[in-house]
């Protein structure tokens, strides 16, 4: 009894979470009306029926993944795998597709970067600041990239007031005599010793 009533409450705030157009679509007649023509289509009897709609339930409050409703199917409504992936290929079809184009509409009327945009590749710069909706947070699948920020430039050093004091002269170097010509090269400059 404790556990059922920790799932109700679970499924009421999953619910209220949900984007308008998901709700709606939940509540909505249309999405059984759906459910009951797949059944009649896979020749499902009513308890399937029942347990086929809850596994859509779930999945539309993102209580299971989208990916994972063959399998749920298969295990909830105890259909063989391939009815199963047909059960989930026309859900997807009749019922999600239209919740996602229906959330596309909404994400575009508030101005966000629908998942359809970002996935050509065709994401427009926005011409202004971006609105921080839920909506427009999880249809970035991207990650964004951290931006560096700007640090000011270091200043210059002070210039040096002293002078440069340069080591004497070697007593063994001749400045006008050619370095080739020179039998020492200690102490010249432009020379190194061969060993």
């Amino acid at each position: 009894m404790e556990k059922d009533q920790e799932f109700k409450r679970l499924i009421l705030e999953r619910f209220d979470k949900l984007p308008r157009v998901v709700q709606e679509a939940i509540v909505s007649a249309d999405v059984s009306r759906r459910m009951q023509e797949l059944a009649e289509k896979h020749k499902l009897h009513l308890d399937q029926w029942e347990s086929l709609e809850n596994e859509v339930q779930y999945t539309l409050l993102g209580i299971q993944e989208p990916a994972e409703l063959s399998a749920h199917i298969e295990k909830g409504v105890r259909v063989s795998r391939e009815t199963a992936t047909a059960l989930a290929s026309d859900i997807s079809e009749m019922v999600f597709e239209p919740i996602r184009l229906e959330l596309e509409k909404e994400l575009k009327r508030q101005g966000a970067v629908t998942p359809a945009e970002v996935a050509k590749g065709e994401t427009p710069v926005p011409s202004e600041a971006p609105r921080n909706t839920p909506q427009a947070v999880s249809a970035l699948q991207e990650p964004m990239q951290a931006q560096t920020p700007v640090v000011p430039a270091t200043p210059p050093k002070e210039a040096q007031q002293s002078k440069v004091v340069r080591e004497p002269l070697s007593t063994v170097y001749a400045p006008k005599q050619p370095s080739h010509e020179r039998k020492s090269v200690e102490g010249d400059p432009y020379r190194e010793p061969i060993s």
